[in-house]
């Protein structure tokens, strides 16, 4: 209880020390009454609600990229399976009518 604030809040390790020790309650660094125990208890939850929401928003923008990443697969992946249908098609078309041809080539021949 006998430092000052500039001493507990001096530097980065220092303030999170006794930020951590105040939030939790398990040392009491300062007495509080009634109200000022109320404002402590809602700027927590007000904190922890913002950060809450930017934790939202951030995971639902990361969870719409990787979705829209995995859709942009399945288009190429569809894209690269239908031109494989098409040469597929393209060929038995060739050779059916190759079939066609020698067939008809036989039927002038006699």
């Amino acid at each position: 209880l006998g430092r000052s604030q500039s001493e507990r809040f001096g530097n980065l390790y220092s303030a999170l020390q006794y930020s951590m020790v105040h939030l939790v309650g398990d040392y009491p660094i300062r007495e509080y009454n009634a109200a000022s125990k109320v404002v402590l208890v809602v700027g927590s939850v007000v904190g922890l609600a913002v950060l809450a929401s930017f934790t939202g928003i951030f995971s639902s923008g990361f969870v719409n990229y990787l979705a829209r990443i995995h859709y942009e697969e399945l288009v190429r992946k569809a894209e690269v399976r239908m031109l494989a249908n098409v040469d597929v098609i393209i060929k038995l078309q060739k050779a059916w009518r190759r079939v066609l041809a020698s067939r008809q080539a036989r039927l002038e021949t006699t």
